[in-house]
């Protein structure tokens, strides 16, 4: 009977610990508030600023809820504005940028 005891507490303490391990597993070394930076809310979203390296900018406005303006004169296709925020809404990092790559 005892032998029986100390093999369900022995259970027991394994079947917690295993318990926390799979429910407390985020499958990621990069801390969720710093990993987590996409809008949630695009409708807040009110001016978009785009850059390449090679010196290029856009800048986007939005004049009303289904109107954007592209450098402050040309109107924006709607459907190319609604897959740029659909992109920021889904943003996520999938890995961290190694110390080697970081100024590249």
């Amino acid at each position: 009977m005892k032998n029986n005891r100390i093999y369900i507490i022995l259970f027991l303490v394994l079947a917690a610990s295993a318990a926390t391990l799979y429910f407390n597993n985020s499958n990621s070394t990069i801390k969720k508030e710093l990993r987590d930076f996409a809008v949630k809310d695009t409708a807040s979203i009110n001016k978009i600023f785009m850059a390449d390296r090679q010196g290029g900018t856009v800048m986007l406005e939005r004049k009303s809820a289904d109107e954007w303006i592209v450098n402050n004169h040309l109107e924006a296709r709607q459907d190319g504005i609604n897959s740029l925020l659909t992109a920021v809404a889904s943003m996520e990092v999938r890995s961290p940028v190694g110390k080697n790559l970081y100024n590249n």
